[in-house]
């Protein structure tokens, strides 16, 4: 095991609810840490000594102390948070900015595809998530990858997880009839095999007719936004649960709309099993969508918990000296939500880690949330 590595000076993360998007805000400073090294530290205890938890319809105590706040840890993943349960499941949500996109907040970074993607098979490699909520994938890209040269049109998600990860996953494949004839994965839901298998699958579109692919019709323009779900069968626990995935168009009031539309497409699924549900929902905790997906439509029928407020321990991973500026977690658009179930959830982190000599992320968010859960 490598020794433990340098804590960096704690800075607590004082948390607001100001309005904003969760582009990445940290400050650029050099660090020769800054590389694919499998840094093993242990993270020190930064959690309050309260355990919130939420019921299956209930509220969760969503109160923050200063002893709960996310502090910036210099630790290379989350394996060492807490000894390894094989009852907890570990769940990761990370829009990775798609291949073709550009990081308008950070020019200087390497925009490219093919560079951006050993950055992201890093941090997967770092977390091993059991389950994954990925966002802004495409259907395949036009050259082949540097590291997979006989596959030119490989699917993305395969170009991130690689070979050697044992992951399997779910994206809408067209169908005859479709308005569109391709593929899509922009929300693509990843599982590992070894502990998982699928029993069901399923997706509905964030528009007014919800069963027509591709469809839209809460804003224009808008690109085609869905949720994508599966039904999993935990062969640790014997455990069966719906995993879902998606990412909520981020022109209003697509938000607002998506929000009441998932719970009620969601009621039938929370009825017989527990759900975690990650995505990028282009909504903070401040937004009426947020709101609408915490409390109920209107206050009314299902509603999930944010698995941020249900945390025992909160943390922002970095591998910067000294450690970025301070984020605030509550503007994240980026979320884990849980239903049907008591949860407990032991940890939720943020990944920052940067890398090569210009000190960059391969997106233009934050980075992924990782998250532990566990339910009755």
């Amino acid at each position: 095991m490598i020794s433990k590595t340098l804590l960096v000076g704690i800075q607590l993360c004082f948390l607001t609810m100001a309005l904003g998007c969760s582009s990445s805000k940290t400050s650029q400073t050099t660090s020769d840490s800054a590389s694919f090294a499998d840094v093993d530290a242990a993270i020190d205890s930064t959690g309050s000594d309260a355990t919130p938890t939420a019921d299956a319809n209930g509220a969760a105590d969503s109160a923050e102390t200063a002893s709960s706040l996310p502090s910036y840890i210099d630790v290379a993943d989350t394996a060492s948070i807490e000894t390894a349960d094989p009852q907890r499941v570990t769940v990761m949500t990370f829009n990775l900015m798609c291949s073709f996109c550009m990081n308008s907040t950070h020019l200087e970074w390497d925009q490219d595809w093919a560079l951006r993607k050993p950055m992201i098979r890093d941090i997967f490699l770092r977390h091993s998530p059991d389950l994954i909520g990925i966002q802004e994938l495409q259907e395949f890209v036009p050259y082949p990858p540097a590291d997979l040269p006989d596959n030119p049109t490989m699917d993305q998600p395969l170009q991130i997880t690689a070979p050697e990860f044992a992951y399997d996953f779910e994206f809408y494949h067209h169908k005859a009839g479709d308005l569109l004839d391709s593929d899509y994965d922009d929300a693509t839901v990843f599982w590992k095999k070894a502990r998982f298998d699928k029993l069901e699958s399923g997706v509905f579109w964030l528009s007014p007719t919800p069963e027509l692919a591709f469809s839209t019709g809460f804003k224009q323009p808008q690109e085609p936004r869905l949720v994508v779900w599966v039904l999993l069968h935990d062969k640790t626990t014997s455990k069966d649960f719906y995993f879902a995935n998606t990412h909520y168009d981020n022109n209003a009031p697509s938000q607002a709309l998506s929000a009441p539309l998932t719970l009620q497409q969601f009621a039938p699924l929370l009825a017989k099993h527990p759900l975690i549900f990650a995505g990028d929902f282009n909504a903070n905790s401040k937004h009426v969508a947020y709101a609408t997906l915490t409390q109920g439509d209107k206050g009314q029928g299902p509603s999930l918990q944010d698995s941020h407020n249900l945390a025992k321990q909160k943390a922002i991973l970095t591998n910067v000296t000294p450690a970025p500026l301070t984020l605030d977690t509550l503007e994240d658009i980026d979320h884990i939500f849980l239903g049907g179930a008591t949860f407990d959830v032991t940890w939720w982190v943020t990944d920052t880690w940067r890398y090569t000599a210009k000190v960059e992320g391969p997106t233009d968010h934050n980075g992924p949330i990782i998250t532990s859960v566990h339910w009755q």
